[in-house]
């Protein structure tokens, strides 16, 4: 229940602070659109060219980026540190928590985080004015029966500030 709370609350920000125009709006605060692709389980996947399909918002140390696709599918990454060129955060150790629902709408969610499944993300660009980078997710969904994974490779983002 805490963390359905934590990533409505991030999901609530990441609205506010895309709607901004302009980045002295929300002091302390960066905020951009931009795209994200994958390869998840095989199959190509894309962000939705259009306003709010991917989104990437900064406060206080945590960069979160998101982005949804035309079949409503979503994925999440939550990077806490501080990104510059080349600087990589996996899941291990607390530098990246992830998430893919195959439905935004439906309770079921893969989630990467500490010990529970893995992700990566590096940044290849980090600038007041671009954040682009690489990124890989092997996310665990628990269900009454067990467990299953969702593999996510070759994912990228770009997003301008």
């Amino acid at each position: 229940m805490k963390k359905s709370i934590f990533y409505l609350t991030v999901l609530m920000l990441l609205s506010f602070f895309s709607a901004c125009k302009d980045d002295d709006a929300v002091p302390g605060t960066d905020a951009g659109g931009g795209m994200m692709s994958a390869t998840v389980d095989s199959q190509a996947w894309q962000s939705k060219n259009e306003d709010g399909g991917a989104v990437y918002a900064e406060s206080q140390g945590t960069h979160v980026m998101q982005a949804w696709a035309s079949d409503n599918s979503y994925i999440n990454l939550t990077v806490a540190g501080s990104p510059s060129p080349g600087a990589s955060f996996v899941s291990s150790n607390g530098g990246v928590t992830a998430q893919y629902k195959p439905d935004f709408e439906q309770p079921e969610v893969y989630i990467a985080s500490g010990v529970l499944g893995s992700a990566s993300v590096t940044f290849s660009t980090f600038s007041e004015s671009k954040v682009k980078g690489t990124f890989t997710i092997t996310g665990i969904l628990i269900t009454s029966s067990g467990q299953q994974e969702v593999q996510i490779t070759n994912g990228s983002f770009e997003f301008d500030i």
